[in-house]
């Protein structure tokens, strides 16, 4: 794994040249989740502290309603579908006509109309589909990359509301991606330089990074 050192510049009385210097662990990218539909908590997949493999499902809203709204949407396109079928013969019957002098220009017309009407009717309610599905779709949180939960805020039968500012479902910090915040006097930041490479120890276990940033504080 590569860790990413981010160096604080304080004054401190620590020295470079001590064999170890304390410092923060803290998780370099985090990703704050939420759902942007309305609905109620169906289901959690995960705990506070749990790995997560990225795609893995961790929220679930309850779908009924969704569903029901897709059905409704899928038949109301169906029928919209057949109704501009028709409209679109209807509108070249006329065309015809005109073109035999059967029919007035005013009746063409308003076969025109109808027909335009009818497209933009069948227009919409692919559009509604399309906003069910998206619903449907993002009624779900998954996992955007490999990592560890660092916050849990959603809890089976709760509501999500997108009128109201909430904290996220749930937060996740990218297992690769790990600062190390240090503390240095003026003098000793003096022998860090950015790109230099650090020990570090976590746990008991040996890692090698890097400096990435160094900033006076």
């Amino acid at each position: 794994r590569q860790i990413t050192f981010l160096l604080l510049l304080a004054f401190s009385s620590m020295s470079l040249y001590a064999s170890e210097i304390m410092g923060v662990v803290v998780w370099g990218h985090v990703v704050n989740l939420t759902i942007p539909v309305n609905g109620i908590v169906q289901k959690t997949n995960f705990l506070l502290g749990d790995r997560v493999l990225k795609g893995q499902v961790l929220v679930v809203l309850d779908q009924t309603v969704l569903r029901a709204n897709k059905n409704k949407a899928v038949q109301a396109l169906a029928y919209s579908k057949e109704k501009l079928k028709e409209a679109e013969a209807e509108n070249n019957r006329s065309k015809e006509l005109f073109e035999r002098l059967v029919l007035s220009h005013h009746d063409m017309t308003m076969s025109k109309i109808n027909y335009l009407k009818v497209k933009a009717e069948y227009q919409s309610q692919l559009h509604e589909l399309s906003q069910v599905n998206w619903g449907l779709q993002y009624s779900v949180i998954k996992a955007p990359f490999d990592g560890v939960v660092i916050a849990k805020n959603g809890a089976v039968g709760e509501q999500v509301s997108v009128n109201y500012y909430r904290d996220p479902l749930v937060s996740i910090a990218d297992n690769d991606q790990v600062a190390v915040k240090l503390s240095l006097n003026t003098v000793d930041v003096q022998k860090i330089s950015l790109g230099k490479k650090l020990n570090i120890v976590i746990n008991n276990q040996k890692y090698v990074g890097k400096v990435s940033k160094i900033s006076h504080s």
